[in-house]
């Protein structure tokens, strides 16, 4: 999980008690209350990560939303000739952007409800999926 630190739990608190009264309207109201409610939450995620091999085909069932380099590095690594990749599977793990995309940022990279895993969350949720296509290669 990607945490608020204290110093910006605080400084969402006092976004909203600044906030007017009503449904919150601004992108910094909205993430301070992203930002409060985040700091709730459990410090770890565990998600599944699943592997199908259907004949020479493997199907690998991703949590969230993955970017498309994500799926195209397991395509790649992959111990099949055809590995076909599903987000959205099993769970939600909101975007699951790639370390790189980390650096460029954009709103999927933003801590919120929608993005809450940690940078290298892709990295460990490619290499998990690896890991089980490896096993039903076998």
């Amino acid at each position: 999980m990607r945490r608020p630190t204290e110093q910006e739990v605080t400084a969402a608190r006092e976004i909203l008690q600044r906030a007017q009264q009503g449904p919150l309207r601004t992108l910094p109201e909205i993430y301070a209350r992203e930002t409060v409610q985040l700091s709730e939450w459990p410090a770890h995620f565990r998600t599944p990560v699943q592997a199908i091999r259907v004949g020479d085909m493997a199907i690998c069932a991703l949590p969230g939303e993955p970017f498309c380099q994500t799926g195209l590095n397991i395509k790649g690594k992959s111990p099949f000739k055809m590995t076909m990749t599903v987000g959205m599977a099993n769970d939600y793990a909101g975007y699951l952007p790639t370390e790189e995309a980390h650096g460029h940022g954009g709103y999927e990279t933003w801590r919120a409800k929608s993005s809450f895993l940690e940078v290298k969350a892709a990295t460990v949720i490619q290499d998990a999926a690896l890991g089980v296509l490896g096993t039903v290669a076998k």
